[in-house]
């Protein structure tokens, strides 16, 4: 079993979440933007470090190549699922909590822990985000880590 899929085994959260996270792992790891497109509210709120903005789905759906090579770029694998842990906000929003592992591409057992939030809208047997919140300005964190 691999951390993604432990972590999400292990939500304890509403059937709808569940299924969220499992398409969230599973479209980031095949870089499938439409099906991340079906996760996202329209426009959402993003936030880091830094400050937050409200970000359309269809711009960040547009950047995700750019993160990709921006790992790359600095030596590391995409992010796997560490943990995710989530809090229920009244009867129609949560907040899901996650951790995700990555790794040096050189193999050498480098690796860095980056956290990340999203705020979840539950309607019906769905959940979409209406904010991403990234606890690390990952720009500099990557820059900061020695990429190889």
């Amino acid at each position: 079993m691999t951390s993604d899929d432990a972590g999400v085994s292990r939500l304890q959260a509403p059937a709808a979440v569940r299924a969220w996270l499992d398409s969230f792992v599973d479209s980031s790891r095949s870089g499938a933007g439409g099906e991340l497109a079906e996760l996202f509210a329209e426009v959402f709120l993003s936030g880091e470090p830094g400050g937050a903005a409200t970000v359309p789905r269809a711009t960040f759906l547009a950047a995700l190549p750019s993160r990709e090579r921006l790992f790359r770029a600095a030596g590391w694998t995409d992010p796997r699922l560490e943990t995710a842990r989530y809090e229920p906000l009244g009867e129609h929003f949560g907040a899901l909590v996650t951790t995700w592992q990555v790794a040096g591409l050189d193999g050498g057992g480098r690796s860095l822990q980056l956290r990340s939030s999203f705020v979840l809208r539950l309607h019906g047997d769905r959940a979409e985000v209406i904010a991403y919140l990234n606890d690390q300005d990952l720009r500099a964190l990557l820059g900061a880590s020695g990429g190889g």
